[in-house]
């Protein structure tokens, strides 16, 4: 008994050193910036029980079609019977390597370059991705879209993990409240959107990557995570953050540059908060309730992947909406843009060959989260190509990376330090793999994109 109330009292006194939370201040992010993910119909039906019917549906629409038409504006109305292409980043950590170079490549080898993308959406990993494949958009194919992709690609090219997280060892996640804090990511997120005075942005030429996101031909680019006190998968409209920074539509819209970078930020570290692997991350912002009573708090976010690790839900639907009302488009017109789904990880769980000799509760819940969150993924995917029938969907993912490949010869990408979050040799060969997918095939496509099959 002694020993076991030692063992409690050392554990609370651990825990009042748990890891506080990031804080990142954003006055408008939950009034003007982030909104609900609408639900599926089928979703509605599930949730009848709990929720007004069509409520949550219709709101959550309604504001996905302003969003978008506030950013995509007469470009979107000009391109959109020719169908242009969508774009979902999954999550992954140090596994977006992958994503990052096949993306990078296959605008190299591709005589066009990447698909013109309307929509790019981000979860976790993903939406550090979306911002600079959302900045390259804007820049025409060639040296200029090379230099943004090239970025990217140096982002998941760290010379130590320490770069990225500051990782203490998983044992003690339960008294600190994280695996790993979040500093360094957040002055590298910082430092990305604004070359110049990272700490302290004053003028719009600090921050390129800010003035790139807020160009008229930038696709928009949305970032998902959850609301942990409703449980609500929500995005930010990184491309609305930006325009109001570099050219607002109106005085009461303009923010100062400083404020869009905290903003940014604030939407790609929420959406990578993984709890228990990540400190959580707060976004202090005034509230969505109407004015004059909207007290400024700090709100706790974890990284979208907790529900889902990609999303289009409904964004084709409001496209095509949208097209149909300034009389693009008729109803049912056209079979919807093509969908481009970059997994940055594998679909397949690998066996885990000492599965039947693990006793300890760590070990055991280590595999069991892993398996629920590679069934998330997957199922992710097939939610998109169940939910868009017509739609003409690719998906690249990183299966194969435990295999030979041409450009590694004997090797195959496999982790030396199996605890770490981001390794950076298993990053490069990572790399490697990406570029490897993104080869030109006889068809013409990259060799990595898998053609769903449209339901029957």
């Amino acid at each position: 008994m002694r020993t076991a109330f030692l063992l409690l009292a050392a554990g609370l006194g651990l825990a009042g050193c748990a890891t506080t939370p990031i804080n990142v201040d954003c006055p408008s992010f939950r009034t003007k910036y982030s909104h609900p993910v609408p639900r599926s119909p089928t979703m509605e039906e599930i949730q009848s029980g709990a929720i007004p019917q069509g409520a949550a549906l219709l709101d959550g629409r309604a504001e996905l079609q302003a969003s978008l038409e506030q950013t995509l504006g007469e470009a979107f109305v000009a391109e959109t019977r020719h169908g242009p292409a969508l774009l979902a980043l999954s999550g992954g950590g140090q596994w977006g390597a992958f994503g990052a170079a096949f993306l990078e490549q296959l605008d190299a080898n591709s005589p066009g370059g990447l698909p013109k993308f309307t929509v790019i959406t981000g979860v976790s990993t993903g939406a550090l991705q979306a911002l600079y494949v959302g900045a390259a958009m804007a820049q025409p194919h060639g040296p200029d879209r090379a230099a943004v992709l090239s970025q990217l690609t140096t982002q998941y090219n760290p010379g130590s993990e320490r770069e990225i997280v500051k990782r203490s060892s998983k044992y003690l996640a339960p008294f600190k409240g994280a695996v790993a804090k979040l500093g360094p990511l957040r002055r590298r997120i910082e430092a990305a959107l604004c070359k110049s005075n990272a700490a302290n942005p004053v003028e719009v030429a600090d921050c390129p990557l800010i003035e790139q996101l807020a160009q008229p031909d930038a696709p928009t680019v949305l970032l998902g995570f959850v609301e942990v006190e409703t449980g609500e998968m929500q995005y930010v409209n990184v491309t609305q953050i930006a325009r109001d920074a570099v050219s607002p539509r109106n005085d009461d819209a303009r923010i100062d540059i400083r404020t869009a970078q905290q903003c940014i930020t604030g939407g790609a570290l929420a959406s990578v908060a993984m709890p228990f692997f990540y400190q959580q991350v707060q976004v202090t912002s005034a509230s969505p309730e109407p004015a004059p009573k909207r007290p400024s708090k700090p709100v706790t976010y974890y990284d979208g992947g907790v529900r889902q690790s990609m999303f289009l839900i409904e964004t084709r639907l409001a496209l095509s909406e949208l097209a149909s009302a300034k009389g693009v488009l008729k109803s049912g017109e056209a079979e919807g843009p093509p969908i481009y789904l970059v997994r940055n990880g594998p679909t397949i769980a690998l066996p885990d060959r000492n599965a039947n000799n693990k006793r300890d509760a760590l070990t055991t819940a280590e595999r069991g989260y892993s398996l629920i969150v590679n069934q998330s993924e997957v199922m992710a995917i097939e939610a998109i190509r169940l939910r868009e029938p017509k739609a003409e969907i690719r998906l690249v993912t990183a299966d194969g990376y435990d295999k030979n490949f041409p450009d590694r010869g004997s090797k195959i990408c496999a982790k030396i330090d199996t605890e770490a979050m981001f390794e950076p040799q298993f990053m490069r060969c990572l790399q490697e793999f990406g570029r490897h997918r993104a080869k030109i095939g006889d068809d013409g496509q990259a060799v990595g994109w898998i053609t769903l099959s449209k339901p029957k």
